[in-house]
């Protein structure tokens, strides 16, 4: 609890001295629920999703998975990532016990407090490889009318530093109103 804001602190240096620039965490926001206001698409919804995220944090890469057409699984609708890497395709069944603890729970899931959870002790041998192969850290729940309507994967960021609490809040908001779009 005490090392907390010197994380903080020390990542929003980080960020600085990396990338000459730091975000503000309310402009964003404000940037984000002015612009899905108008949406009218999936396509538009998601680019006004990954684009802030991407650049704002610096993330490597990020993507939005959606309901298949039969329902039987989560699949990439839409992906990006920076110059550097390749972006996260993935395919998650519906029955798994990711999708089912983001159904249940409703909040962001770290890739390190995976194995902490006593839910996920069942997860698959093949999830838990493919999300470390493709270096996913960040699992976000898009839920509207307690359903899981979709899921946002943010790989590492740029700097290799972990997600602050302040970026895990503006994701979660920012999800909660693309549900609400």
């Amino acid at each position: 609890v005490i090392l907390t804001p010197l994380r903080n602190f020390l990542q929003k240096y980080i960020d600085r001295f990396f990338y000459r620039e730091t975000y503000d965490y309310r402009q964003i926001l404000l940037n984000f629920s002015n612009k899905i206001s108008n949406v009218l698409d999936l396509k538009e919804l998601a680019q006004s999703i990954l684009d802030p995220v991407i650049q704002a944090m610096h993330v490597k890469q990020a993507s939005l998975l959606f309901p298949g057409d039969d329902s039987s699984e989560y699949k990439t609708r839409f992906a990006q990532s920076c110059k550097q890497s390749p972006a996260i395709r993935l395919k998650m069944s519906a029955d798994s016990p990711i999708v089912a603890w983001l159904n249940a729970e409703g909040s962001v899931l770290r890739r390190e407090l995976i194995e902490t959870i006593p839910k996920l002790k069942g997860l698959w041998e093949s999830e838990k490889n493919t999300l470390n192969i493709l270096e996913i850290e960040l699992l976000c729940p898009i839920r509207s009318k307690g359903q899981l309507d979709g899921i946002l994967i943010l790989g590492k960021k740029q700097s290799d530093t972990a997600y602050s609490e302040e970026e895990i809040d503006l994701l979660t908001t920012m999800a909660n109103e693309a549900a609400i779009a």
